[in-house]
C-alpha cells in the first residue's frame, strides 16, 4: 500500500507514529556542539496552535478522510514539520524557546530546523534554507467585545493602549512601525507570551492587542474568553509566495542532500493532504480563519 492509500484510509496510522515514541522533546539544546547529521534538531517557539509547548493529547480519530491514531500534538506547523522529517527518513529532537533564542540558534548553526518563518535576506543572501508549504494570515486587533466593533480606521489606534509580545512582529511594515517604534501606537505594554497577552486585556489593563488572527481565536476557544473579539481593522499578509510564504527554515550549512530530501517530503505530504488533516486536528481551516 502506497502512502496515498495509507492517508485515505488511516490517514496517520504511521505518520504519527512518531506521537507515542519517537519524538524526543527537551527543555534545552546542546549550543556548545552542532546537532548529529542523522538527528533533524528542530525548535519552535510556543504559538498556538501552530507550536504548542504544553503539548496537546488527542484521542484516536476515524472521521472522513483523516484518521489518526491516539497522540500527543505539539501544534500545527511542529507536527507537520515532524511528518516531513519522518517521511525523510530522519530522527528528530524537538525543543522550545523563547523566539530570540530560537532565532540565533538557528542563525549560528546549532539548530538544523524550524518552521513557520517568513522568507529574508540578509546581506543580500537568504538567511536561511526555505522549503514554502502554507501562505496566508493576518494581524488583527482584540478588544473587549463592545469595543471591538467600534476600531475601524488605523488612525483610531492612537487612542489605545496597545500590548504586544516582547519582538513580535506582524509581517505588516505599517503595524510594526506603529507599534514598534511608537509612531501612531506606541505599545502600551509587552508581554512574555500570548496567554500573558490576553490576560493584560482580560483584567482591563490595556485597551486592545495584536496577535495573527487564527491565534487569537484558538486562544479565545480554548480558553473561554467570552468578552473578546476581533476587531473590523486588521492587517492582511500578502498573497504572494516568496515575500508573504511560510516555511519550513533551515540553517545555511545544512547539507544540500538533506535540504532535498525533506524538500521532496515536503512536496509529497502536502500532496497527500497531510498538511490539511493536520491544521483540521486542531480546528483550523485555513490561515484565514
Amino acid at each position: 500500500m502506497n502512502l496515498g492509500d495509507h492517508l485515505r484510509t488511516a490517514l496517520f496510522a504511521i505518520l504519527y507514529v512518531w506521537g507515542v515514541g519517537t519524538s524526543s522533546v527537551c527543555a534545552s539544546a546542546e549550543e556548545t556542539q552542532p546537532p548529529e547529521m542523522d538527528i533533524l534538531s528542530i525548535a519552535f517557539s510556543d504559538f498556538p496552535p501552530y507550536a504548542i509547548e504544553a503539548g496537546v493529547a488527542f484521542p484516536q480519530h476515524q472521521k472522513e478522510d483523516c484518521q489518526y491514531p491516539e497522540h500527543s500534538g505539539y501544534g500545527i506547523d511542529v507536527d507537520f514539520l515532524i511528518a516531513v522529517a519522518d517521511e525523510a527518513g530522519f530522527r528528530h529532537q524537538l525543543s522550545f524557546y523563547p523566539h530570540a533564542r530560537l532565532a540565533r540558534q538557528l542563525e549560528t548553526g546549532h539548530l538544523d530546523g524550524t518552521a513557520g518563518f517568513f522568507y529574508a535576506i540578509a546581506n543580500g543572501k537568504p538567511k536561511h534554507q526555505y522549503i514554502l508549504y502554507d501562505l496566508g494570515g493576518a494581524t488583527h486587533l482584540y478588544l473587549k467585545t463592545d469595543r471591538a466593533k467600534q476600531l475601524t480606521e488605523q488612525h483610531q489606534l492612537a487612542d489605545l493602549r496597545i500590548a504586544m509580545v516582547r519582538g513580535e512582529a506582524f509581517h505588516n511594515d505599517f503595524l510594526n512601525a506603529a507599534l514598534a517604534e511608537g509612531g501612531l501606537s506606541p505599545a502600551y505594554a509587552v508581554a512574555t507570551d500570548y496567554q500573558q497577552l490576553f490576560r493584560l486585556l482580560d483584567a482591563g489593563r490595556v485597551d486592545a492587542i495584536a496577535a495573527n488572527n487564527v491565534l487569537g481565536q484558538y486562544i479565545i476557544q480554548s480558553e473561554g474568553y467570552a468578552d473578546i473579539a476581533a476587531s473590523p481593522l486588521s492587517f492582511p499578509y500578502g498573497k504572494d509566495p516568496v515575500e508573504d510564504g511560510i516555511y519550513i527554515a533551515l540553517r545555511r550549512d545544512l547539507p544540500a542532500a538533506h535540504v532535498e530530501r525533506l524538500r521532496a517530503a515536503t512536496e509529497k505530504l502536502l500532496e497527500a493532504g497531510v498538511f490539511h488533516c493536520i491544521r483540521l486536528k486542531y480546528g483550523i481551516l485555513s490561515n484565514n480563519h
